[in-house]
């Protein structure tokens, strides 16, 4: 569960805190992501246009930045999971 109860029966403050501190980071990592990425796309497409061998991997549709988008994906995903007994 995203929030987690202690044996009161009431939420932790550990676990807001960690919720709270999620969302921090995740906005951080989103607003990063959304300044660097574009200047990798522009810069994969400049090195693609010179004929650099596999310079479509780095171009602004190629793979890289789809396993980019997943690594965001799973790294957010993962974060908020739950986890099991310990």
């Amino acid at each position: 569960m995203l929030f987690r109860k202690n044996k009161k029966g009431s939420l932790g403050v550990s676990s807001l805190k960690n919720v709270i501190l999620g969302l921090v980071m995740v906005s951080i990592l989103f607003q990063v992501a959304a300044v660097m990425i574009p200047d990798a796309q522009d810069a994969g497409d400049t090195l693609n246009a010179t004929g650099v061998p596999l310079g479509s991997l780095i171009a602004g549709g190629g793979i890289i930045f789809t396993i980019i988008m997943l690594g965001l994906f799973l790294v957010v995903f993962n974060h908020f999971m739950t986890k099991g007994k310990k």
